[in-house]
C-alpha cells in the first residue's frame, strides 16, 4: 500500500550509512506503536552475521541451532510431534522436506556439515547470541531471561509469554531421533555430526 522511490548514489565510503537508513525507513513504515526492537526472521544469514548486522544501525542477531538427528527424523516421526500450524499444509511440508534433501542422507549430512561448520567458522562479537533450541524447551526461564537481556535496551517486560512460542508444545520436538535410533540413517547422522547432536 505504501509505496516511495528514493534514489542514492552510493560509494564505497558511504554505502553502509545509507544502507542502515534506508533499512531504518523501510522499517518505520510499520511502526505503528513506536516500537523500540523489530524482530525479523532470517533477516540475515547466520554465517559471519557479525558482518551483516553492520547494515543495521542497532541490529543484533540471535542464531538458534537444533540437533541434526531431530532436523532429519521431525520428517519421518508423526507419533506424537507437535507441527506448527503454518506447516500442515502438504505443499510448505514437501518444500521442506526438498529443503533440507532429506530423500538422500549423504546430501543431508554434508549440507548439515555445510551449514553448522559455517556457524562455527567466525568469532561473534556481542551483537550476536548463539542459543540451542533444546535449552530454550528445556531450560525456557533460563534462557528467556538471556534473550531479554542480550536485547538492547533489555526487554524488562515479557508481554505475552508462552503466547506464540509454548515450550510445553515443543517439547514433543525433542528427542524424536529415539523413535529411529534404529535407523542407519540416524546412526550415520550421530557418527558424522556427532558434535552438533545435543547432550542431555
Amino acid at each position: 500500500k505504501y509505496r516511495k522511490r528514493n534514489f542514492s548514489m552510493v560509494t564505497y565510503e558511504n554505502f553502509l550509512e545509507h544502507t542502515r537508513n534506508y533499512l531504518e525507513e523501510l522499517f518505520s513504515v510499520i511502526n505503528q506503536k513506536n516500537a523500540h526492537t523489530f524482530v525479523l526472521n532470517n533477516a540475515t544469514e547466520p554465517f559471519f552475521p557479525s558482518k551483516s548486522l553492520d547494515l543495521f544501525h542497532s541490529g543484533k542477531s540471535i542464531i538458534v541451532s537444533r540437533d541434526p538427528r531431530d532436523i532429519f527424523a521431525e520428517l519421518y516421526v508423526s507419533n506424537g510431534n507437535f507441527i506448527p500450524p503454518h506447516l500442515k499444509d502438504k505443499r510448505l511440508w514437501d518444500q521442506k522436506e526438498s529443503f533440507l534433501l532429506s530423500k538422500n542422507i549423504d546430501k543431508f549430512i554434508l549440507q548439515q556439515k555445510i551449514f553448522l561448520n559455517a556457524h562455527k567458522k567466525y568469532n561473534d562479537d556481542n551483537r550476536v547470541l548463539r542459543v540451542r533450541f533444546e535449552d530454550i524447551v528445556l531450560n525456557y526461564e533460563i534462557e528467556m531471561k538471556n534473550i531479554l537481556n542480550f536485547i538492547n535496551p533489555p526487554i524488562i517486560n515479557h508481554m505475552s509469554p508462552k503466547k506464540y512460542f509454548n515450550p510445553e508444545s515443543s517439547k514433543k520436538n525433542i528427542g524424536l531421533w529415539k523413535q529411529m535410533k534404529n535407523s542407519e540413517n540416524i546412526k550415520r547422522i550421530e557418527l558424522e555430526l556427532s558434535e552438533y547432536c545435543y547432550k542431555e
